[in-house]
């Protein structure tokens, strides 16, 4: 018997829909990336491993399913420290969702900015700053793309970000790959670094995963490592500037265009430079780009005075925990010591989600009696007292370089290893 063409391409076309559709169904069930909101049963999907490999994609289609009125917006420190339940936040803004984004520039903290704001009408966003994300020589990360956000930098509507992740999300062998391996994952002992449903990355067991590994001095060596040699003066440049001379990008107008659509729009908008540790700063310091951490600061209150004027209102706040104080100084155990838990960080550049609840209650203006805030920390930067608070930390800065010798020697040797007097020179001639 002989099969027509018209009849074997029928056969073809419904043989293929029902494939996909299969397809699409499994990975929407699964939903590794929590890009569809499936129900999360334990013991088939409710661990998300694949979610931190495919963390842009997913991001931006939560919020586009998710449509919050609060977000906060930053770098993995402020994804991991952040709570959306924290009871200083306006309990009118629902929902409310952690927008942070691992090693993020400031273009993709912008450009997620505008996609939430696009989605729907932000009420409140708060904004974890850090120095090395406003570095125009550093590019964006390779998952991200501008066709799955809900509007152009321009502020002109993308019609089709729906549609984009389509393709990927259901019926890629990637997309394909991740279910399986999210219900494989599901009794692993190792199952990657999870993250909550509110978008913060998952907290709890992280103390206990270091002291069980090499411990906290050997977690702080490889995060300073990975700063010292690509973060603060990434390949293939090695340079650092807000302005990107090769290609004349500005990362203080993406600055500008973030708080134009924050105080046109009515925004409650706060700002935060993160307390990360104190070797961070030395990082920076040996890094001999003291001078443009301080430059940045000053940069971030002037323009921030300057598009208030304009709007005829007052500043948002930015509030600086950074620097050298009883939390930022907390002491780092020793190699020999496996056991000794550090109750503030899990490393230098990312600090608990307990030392977050204290930054937030500071600027949420909420008074916790369980844990009561030191005045000294966090300063609400203004052009009239940051040349004395700039002042204040350096002083400090010597204060500690006297008293952790040991550690201080242990960055200037990390920077030492990977560059010379000379290359570190270049780099106060970059705008």
């Amino acid at each position: 018997m002989t099969i027509k063409p018209t009849t074997y391409l029928k056969i073809w076309l419904l043989s293929f829909s029902t494939v996909s559709i299969c397809f699409a169904f499994f990975n929407g069930l699964i939903d590794p990336y929590r890009v569809v909101g499936s129900p999360e049963i334990k013991g088939l999907n409710q661990l998300k491993p694949e979610f931190s490999d495919h963390l842009r994609l997913a991001k931006a289609n939560i919020v586009s399913r998710l449509a919050p009125q609060a977000i906060i917006l930053g770098s993995s420190r402020a994804e991991q420290a952040y709570d959306t339940e924290h009871p200083g936040w306006n309990l009118q803004a629902q929902p409310r969702y952690n927008l942070g984004l691992s090693a993020v520039s400031f273009y993709e903290l912008l450009r997620y900015f505008q996609h939430a704001h696009k989605v729907q009408p932000l009420k409140q966003t708060v904004v974890g700053l850090d120095f090395y994300m406003f570095n125009a020589y550093r590019s964006s990360k390779p998952d991200f793309s501008e066709k799955r956000l809900a509007t152009t930098v321009d502020n002109q509507p993308n019609f089709f970000y729906p549609y984009h992740d389509i393709l990927p999300v259901f019926l890629s062998e990637d997309g394909f790959n991740s279910s399986l391996n999210t219900i494989r994952q599901q009794k692993s002992k190792n199952k990657g670094t999870p993250y909550l449903k509110n978008g913060q990355r998952a907290w709890k067991h992280k103390p206990e995963e270091i002291v069980k590994g090499a411990g906290y001095q050997k977690a702080f060596a490889v995060t300073e490592t990975i700063f010292t040699q690509t973060l603060y003066l990434p390949p293939p440049y090695k340079k650092y500037g807000f302005i990107n001379t090769e290609t004349g990008e500005n990362y203080w107008e993406y600055y500008r265009t973030l708080l134009r659509t924050a105080y046109k729009d009515n925004i409650d908008f706060r700002m935060i430079i993160n307390p990360s540790h104190a070797r961070q700063w030395e990082i920076i310091r040996h890094l001999k780009l003291w001078d443009k951490f301080e430059e940045w600061k000053r940069e971030l209150v002037k323009i921030n005075e300057e598009e208030a004027a304009k709007f005829n209102t007052s500043p948002f706040p930015i509030w600086d925990f950074s620097g050298y104080n009883e939390f930022t100084t907390e002491t780092v155990p020793n190699s020999e010591d496996k056991t000794t838990q550090m109750q503030w960080y899990y490393e230098s550049s990312h600090f608990s989600k307990p030392l977050g609840d204290l930054v937030l209650s500071k600027v949420f203006d909420y008074e916790d009696k369980k844990y009561p805030i030191p005045s000294s920390f966090g300063v609400l930067l203004t052009s009239d007292n940051l040349e004395n608070h700039l002042l204040k930390i350096r002083a400090d800065q010597q204060e500690y370089e006297k008293t952790n010798q040991e550690d201080v020697m242990m960055i200037k040797k990390l920077v030492d290893k990977y560059y010379s007097e000379s290359d570190l020179e270049k780099f106060h001639s970059q705008p």
